[in-house]
């Protein structure tokens, strides 16, 4: 019964794909400013980023918009 209601909604946008690139740092922090990045680990004030060519690093949250 369950597998009939998910299969009714159809796939995931491509937007919500776990492994997108869904934020953008908006502070100059290592001159990266303005990459794209995905959240790896969220804690209460920090999150562990990746960008797109792989550099991983912790950062604040509020240093991250959605885009």
């Amino acid at each position: 019964m369950l597998k009939a209601g998910i299969g009714r909604l159809g796939p995931k946008p491509a937007d919500d794909a776990p492994n997108a690139f869904r934020h953008i740092l908006v502070w100059d922090r290592f001159g990266r400013r303005g990459q794209r990045c995905r959240i790896l680990k969220n804690t209460d004030a920090l999150c562990t980023v990746e960008f797109e060519d792989g550099y991983r690093t912790p950062i604040n949250r509020m240093a991250l918009r959605r885009g």
